[in-house]
C-alpha cells in the first residue's frame, strides 16, 4: 500500500479535506502509527466545525460530531492494542 500523504492543518478548510484524513485515521492498521493519525484529522475536524454556518453544508455538523467519536474511539482501541503487545 503506498504512502497517503496528507497536507498541513492550514490547507484543511474543505469537506473533503477532514474526510479524506479521517479516512487515512481510520484505515490505519498500525495501532502505533494510529495517534498521530488521530491528531491531524482532529485538528481538521474541529477547525471546519468553527467555519461559519453559511460555509457548512446541510447536515455536516451531524458528520463532524460522528467523526470526532470515531477518532476517539480509535484512539483508545490503539491504546488498548499497543498495552497488550
Amino acid at each position: 500500500m503506498s504512502q497517503a500523504v496528507i497536507p498541513p492543518s492550514s490547507v484543511v478548510s474543505s469537506i473533503a479535506d477532514w474526510k479524506r484524513l479521517y479516512q487515512y485515521a481510520i484505515l490505519e492498521r498500525d495501532s502505533s502509527k494510529v495517534p498521530p493519525r488521530v491528531a491531524e484529522p482532529g485538528h481538521a475536524i474541529l477547525n471546519r466545525a468553527k467555519a461559519p454556518v453559511t460555509k457548512t453544508k446541510v447536515g455536516e455538523s451531524s458528520d463532524l460530531i460522528y467523526a470526532l467519536r470515531m477518532l476517539g474511539l480509535l484512539e483508545k482501541v490503539a491504546a488498548r492494542e499497543r498495552s497488550a503487545a
